[in-house]
């Protein structure tokens, strides 16, 4: 499965001030959408961390999520 960004979009939760939280678990060979770049995904199996805010993103990958170049 392939979460692109309305997918992560919502996935949201509100944390507050504008923020939203999207936690990705990424089953071997699922994929999502970077948020940083049209070359690569970040790809399975691991966990994406989404913070989201009208001002930007901060994503965190961990438990072994990589990148997967387009």
């Amino acid at each position: 499965m392939h979460y692109d960004h309305q997918a992560i979009m919502d996935a949201g939760e509100d944390i507050g001030e504008g923020w939203k939280k999207a936690v990705i678990t990424l089953a071997e060979g699922d994929s999502a959408y970077s948020g940083v770049s049209s070359k690569w995904d970040y790809s399975g199996p691991g966990v994406v961390v989404y913070r989201m805010h009208p001002s930007g993103w901060e994503i965190s990958p961990s438990d072994g999520a990589g990148r997967r170049y387009l």
